[in-house]
């Protein structure tokens, strides 16, 4: 049984049948992904995300146009960098490692990183035994990564993500389940 809580009716010619994504945002808005939708003739273009807010009035729209698909889209707040600064909204002061999604997964999923601005960070998967088997990211921190995780070619089993920063390390259990 499944209740219904919220609803956006948008356009009758809007439909996906794969991927997509809902997020209520900070503000109360709705952010909504639409995936894509594969006809018989290939991809319809169609719009790409929306933004509604409390009363469903259209705020933000966007459509990215083929051969592009977008597999999830996310809101962030964007504050203008002004003198090579990063925009405030990515400044952290500590290491951050998101949850991955989706977690478990066939195999690829995405994971969320962030780290102080300049700091090196490593993201790296380990299987059960602690054995390194794929090398994930590196880079500085400062601005908020998305980064996949994972392949096609991994076993069922419970890996672990970690990510290294300078003088802290944050781990999440990462599940493939075939």
């Amino acid at each position: 049984t499944a209740d219904l809580v919220w609803h956006f009716d948008h356009d009758s010619l809007i439909q996906s049948n794969a991927m997509g994504y809902v997020e209520r945002l900070p503000n109360g808005n709705t952010f909504i992904s639409w995936g894509i939708y594969a006809g018989g003739t290939g991809l319809i273009p169609q719009v790409t995300a929306t933004e509604v807010d409390s009363t469903k009035k259209i705020v933000f729209e966007m459509n990215i146009e083929e051969p592009y698909v977008v597999y999830r889209a996310y809101k962030y707040p964007f504050i203008a960098p002004t003198d090579g600064v990063a925009p405030a909204s990515a400044i952290t002061n500590e290491l951050q490692l998101g949850e991955p999604f989706p977690n478990p997964s066939a195999g690829i999923s995405q994971v969320a990183l962030n780290a102080p601005l300049g700091q090196q960070i490593e993201l790296d998967l380990f299987d059960a035994l602690g054995r390194n088997i794929e090398h994930c990211f590196s880079g500085y921190g400062g601005i908020p990564s998305i980064v996949d995780i994972g392949s096609n070619i991994l076993p069922t089993g419970t890996y672990e993500l970690i990510l290294k920063g300078t003088g802290t390390i944050v781990s999440r259990s990462f599940h493939v389940i075939r």
